[in-house]
């Protein structure tokens, strides 16, 4: 698939998800805020993706914790 079409099949997607911060740059793709709603965009991007045949690489997936709460 070239880049303007995956971008054009991914975009309604990335549009979709809840959280405030959501970045994109060819196939890498940045979600933030409280964990609950990046769960779920997680989810989202997990059963959407499979829909449209793409699938989410676990193995290249980081998970940071700015602020966990009750830690400041």
């Amino acid at each position: 698939m070239g880049p303007l079409l995956f971008r054009l099949t991914v975009q309604p997607l990335l549009n979709s998800l809840q959280s405030p911060l959501v970045a994109g740059f060819v196939d890498d793709l940045t979600v933030g805020d409280p964990e609950d709603v990046v769960d779920r965009d997680i989810a989202e991007v997990t059963s959407t993706g499979a829909n449209l045949g793409l699938c989410l690489n676990v193995e290249k997936c980081e998970v940071d914790i700015l602020n966990p709460v009750g830690r400041w």
